[in-house]
């Protein structure tokens, strides 16, 4: 659907313009189209495969999330699965991780439970 421009008519109420009934209809149909593009109607934020509901980042087809710019953590990061560096994988035990670090003396990545 393309977007829907209320007609106001060309001077106040000159009888020319959308009707009250008319013009509302035309905001409740833009706003659905725009609430299904951003997949607001199901009740969480969707673009494209990202759904983003609460504090919670995730796909609708289970692909990994690829973050292709810097990120910089200011509190605490929470990773409740596998953290993979590279070609390097880190697969969390029971114990938890406490600390991760790339230590360039040694050219590796330090991973302390």
């Amino acid at each position: 659907m393309t977007k829907q421009t209320i007609n106001v008519g060309t001077t106040a109420n000159d009888k020319k313009g959308d009707s009250l009934r008319s013009a509302f209809q035309k905001v409740n149909a833009n706003f659905s189209e725009l609430y299904t593009a951003l997949g607001l109607d199901s009740g969480g934020l969707n673009l494209g495969a990202f759904e983003f509901t609460g504090s919670v980042i995730s796909t609708t087809d289970s692909t990994q999330i690829t973050i292709d710019q810097s990120v910089t953590v200011t509190s605490d990061l929470y990773v409740s699965g596998d953290i993979t560096v590279g070609n390097i994988k880190y697969v969390s035990s029971t114990a938890g991780l406490k600390q991760v670090y790339f230590d360039p003396a040694t050219g590796q990545l330090v991973a302390i439970e």
